[in-house]
């Protein structure tokens, strides 16, 4: 009996002997390279846990190698033999930088090359930068997305990863996915102004928050002084903001700059004409048409004020009564609404000339016709209608 207690002690210390043998990491060092991962990382788990290996500099940057090349070897059981490899990959290698006294860790190719570990990195970023362009090119957005990002895990503060792949999920409609990548860029100062005129759409008009969007576009304005594009954006939204005061001096500064900017004037013009400052929005509308004479939008305002004079003239002239008052009043109407038809006319036949399918303007010709009974006209305007189709609107 007793001799058989001793044989169990014996074989307890001989199996806590060998519980605790020192992980071979030079080992997993030459399966990493003979490409056997999974043995490889059975040591460098076990490695980053031993007394005397886990505070080794080398275990570190050799877990590294491996658990990066489980990642993207094209055997699908080396890629999920963790769930997450090159996130652990970049913490071992971190680790391993903070371990390392001098200098960094460095192995051999299987090509028997020596390979530094932040060249060990740089490739990693290759690697997935370059599958995701070509992913990218063959309009596979939802694997150029996956590429790009992984680029970030492995230098996060690498620009190419966010930009792209804030594109290749904008390509699949992943908004929130590409918004995180677009605000990734810009908060790693990435100077591409296309991320911020991407970033600043996504937050107005997919996420509606135009407060957040109004910060980003104010960044803009910092980053991007005297662009064009982060101009039109802050008119946008203070207008969508209904802060039109506001909108109204940006644009007025934006138009001291550029004078000859009719779109600028446009845009003045409607922010007037919502502050129902009238005669300033005509100012403006005139003013833009000046600049160019073709520019629709301004000449359609326009014209849409001086008819909105004329239903109102009507209207008065329809509701008069018989009296020697309203006789007069309707003589002084008739001069009014005279010289608001004149006034209207050049602006639709503009309209008419720039756009000749547009039903409003047809529709609003014929009334004006009409209403100077120059009833050749009207008949030519009804005719239009009738071939493209269009009702007549009863007036």
């Amino acid at each position: 009996m007793k001799r058989t207690v001793l044989l169990m002690v014996a074989a307890v210390i001989a199996l806590s002997s060998f519980a605790q043998k020192k992980p071979k990491i030079a080992q997993a060092e030459t399966l990493w390279k003979e490409g056997s991962l999974l043995d490889a990382k059975a040591i460098v788990d076990e490695g980053i846990t031993h007394e005397k290996t886990m505070g080794d500099s080398k275990t570190w940057f050799i877990r590294g190698l491996v658990y990066s090349a489980l990642d993207t070897s094209s055997n699908a059981a080396y890629n999920t033999a963790s769930s997450e490899p090159m996130k652990e990959a970049m913490a071992a290698f971190a680790k391993a930088s903070e371990l390392k006294k001098s200098g960094e860790n460095f192995t051999t190719t299987p090509l028997g090359l020596p390979i530094t570990q932040s060249q060990v990195i740089e490739g990693l970023w290759s690697h997935y930068i370059n599958a995701g362009v070509e992913a990218f090119q063959n309009e596979e957005s939802e694997k150029a997305a996956n590429s790009f990002e992984m680029s970030q895990v492995v230098l996060p503060d690498s620009l190419i990863g966010y930009y792209y792949a804030g594109l290749a999920s904008l390509g699949i409609e992943e908004f929130d996915r590409s918004l995180n990548n677009f605000l990734g860029y810009i908060e790693r100062d990435g100077d591409e102004i296309d991320a911020y005129e991407r970033a600043i759409y996504l937050l107005s008009n997919v996420k509606k928050d135009n407060e957040k969007a109004f910060e980003l576009v104010e960044k803009g304005k910092a980053k991007f002084p005297g662009s064009k594009s982060m101009s039109e954006w802050e008119f946008r939204l203070l207008y969508a903001m209904d802060k039109i005061d506001e909108a109204i001096e940006q644009l007025k500064g934006q138009i001291t700059a550029d004078p000859t900017n009719a779109e600028l004037r446009f845009n003045l013009g409607v922010m007037y004409e919502s502050a129902e400052k009238f005669d300033l929005a005509k100012e403006q509308y005139i003013g833009a048409i000046k600049v160019d004479p073709d520019y629709y939008n301004a000449n359609f305002n326009l014209g849409v004020m001086y008819r909105n004079g004329i239903v109102e003239i009507s209207k008065e002239k329809n509701n008069l009564g018989y009296s020697k008052a309203d006789q007069a009043r309707d003589k002084e109407l008739t001069a009014e609404l005279i010289k608001a038809c004149e006034e209207a006319l050049p602006f639709w036949e503009k309209c008419n000339s720039l756009q000749p399918d547009e039903q409003t303007t047809l529709e609003t010709l014929q009334y004006i016709y009409m209403q100077q009974k120059d009833y050749d006209k009207a008949e030519v305007i009804s005719k239009q209608m009738e071939d493209l189709g269009f009702k007549e609107n009863e007036k």
